[in-house]
């Protein structure tokens, strides 16, 4: 009995200790904006016209290997 009412008199301050919390040594930083321009492909209200340049023409197969190398669903 005595034992374990010393054992756990060395433990208590362990507890404690356990229980703080670490700062983050990562610092944050604010990036700038990025702008994205799509220079093969006009939106419009009613429609969306994707214009595939010569490579992607050359290397596709079909329409569907097309539309995939244009990364259009």
């Amino acid at each position: 009995m005595r034992k374990v009412i010393l054992s756990s008199l060395f433990l208590i301050p362990l507890l404690g200790y356990s229980q703080t919390e670490i700062p983050d040594s990562i610092e944050g930083k604010e990036l700038n904006e990025v702008v994205v321009e799509a220079s093969n492909q006009r939106t419009s209200s009613t429609s969306s016209t994707y214009i595939p340049m010569s490579r992607q023409k050359n290397t596709a197969s079909d329409a569907i290997s097309l539309l995939s190398q244009m990364a259009i669903p």
